[in-house]
Formats: C-alpha cells, structure tokens, sequence
C-alpha cells in the first residue's frame, strides 16, 4: 500500500511540476514542493491499511510477532518516503524553497534525517492509532465513532506537518525535537500493540501461549 501511494505520489507530483493538476474548484496547484510534503505526510496514514483484514481470523493483525513486525514496518515506510523525497527533489526543481530541509536534502546530513524521523513519527503514530480498531480492541461505536476520527485526524495533521517539516530549515533543534518525536512515538506504538495482544489474550482471541510472543 506504501509503495502504491508513492507511485501515485509520483505521478502527481510530476503533474503539479507541470500544471497538470487542479484542486476541486478547478484552480492549478502550483506549489509542487507544498504538495510533495503534504503527499508524503500522509503516508503513514495509509499504512495501517495493509494489515486490515475483516474476512481473516485474526481481523488482519497478526497474533504473534505483532510488534517486531509493525517495528520493521515503519522504519522501511520511513525509508521509503525518505527515497521518494530524493527521487522528487530534482523534480520539485526550483520551485524549492531556499534554506528548506528538501532544498538541502542532497547537501546536508541533518535534512535527510530530519525526514526519516517525521516520516517514522507519523506513521508509528497512525498505527498507533489504526491497529486497535482493525484488532477489535473496542466495540464497533467506539471505533466508529471516537477511533476512526482519531485515526483521520492524525493522518491529516501529518500530511500539513510534512509542508512544515520540508519547508523549514534543516536545524539541529528541529532534528532533535524530530528524533525526540519518533522514540516517543515508537515507544508509544509498541505498548499500545503490546496491550492490544494482552487484550486478545484476555479475552480468549487468541490463546494464552501467545502471550510469550509479545517479548519479540
């Protein structure tokens, strides 16, 4: 699902470069690097997607494992929006912002991290926020009504945090409040997994012995 949304990404934003895009009111969006952030911030939304799975037995969240793989998951996802943003830097041209992380991406270490580390912030966020409503941690009103909205909120906050994020200057304050973000994020992310799997344990989901599992 990742690897879509960045394909399409690319298309896109290959069409903004060009004014072949328009918003709903018809008018051209012409800042490409605006929307290259913002298409980015929004991939790890997308994310927790893939591991929805209503017709399967365990509801598309494995029982066993559960944290090493989501782990794994979202520092490739990071990796993979950090090589999409290399692949559309020479594409965004220079429409880039002087002094701006992308427009220091092939010079500056601290930009490349910089992007990394939001990028796993907020998909470790969204998964967060996903996968006890794709486990059925909650009961359907609450997951309709209160985690789904949480979840949609979060994936757009991300999507306008990435114009912040690329627009901005490569700082190393701003790459220690990012990496601050993404421990606490990941930190985050694996206890809520963890109580997810205790959840399910509990109530006879999935069977006592996997507890063990949740060590990995």
């Amino acid at each position: 699902m990742g690897l879509i949304w960045l394909i399409i990404g690319t298309v896109l934003v290959i069409g903004v470069h060009f004014r072949l895009v328009r918003n709903d009111d018809f008018s051209i969006i012409e800042d490409t690097e605006g929307f290259a952030a913002l298409w980015l911030g929004l991939l790890g939304m997308v994310v927790p997607l893939v591991f929805i799975g209503e017709k399967r037995p365990d509801r598309g969240v494995r029982f066993h494992g559960l944290v090493s793989m989501l782990t794994v998951s979202v520092v490739l996802v990071a990796l993979m929006g950090l090589i999409a943003a290399v692949a559309w830097k020479p594409i965004v041209g220079t429409e880039v912002v002087p002094g701006s992380v992308l427009d220091e991406l092939f010079s500056t270490p601290a930009a490349a991290l910089i992007i990394f580390l939001f990028l796993l912030t907020a998909t470790a966020v969204a998964i967060a926020a996903a996968i006890p409503l794709a486990a059925g941690t909650f009961p359907r009103w609450v997951s309709a009504g209160i985690g789904l909205p949480v979840w949609i909120i979060a994936g757009i906050a991300s999507g306008f945090a990435g114009i912040f994020v690329f627009g901005g200057p490569p700082t190393l304050l701003r790459l220690g409040v990012w990496f601050l973000a993404a421990v606490v994020s990941l930190a985050v992310m694996c206890l809520v997994l963890v109580l997810v799997q205790r959840w399910r344990v509990r109530h006879g989901i999935i069977p006592r012995g996997g507890s063990q599992t949740l060590r990995r």
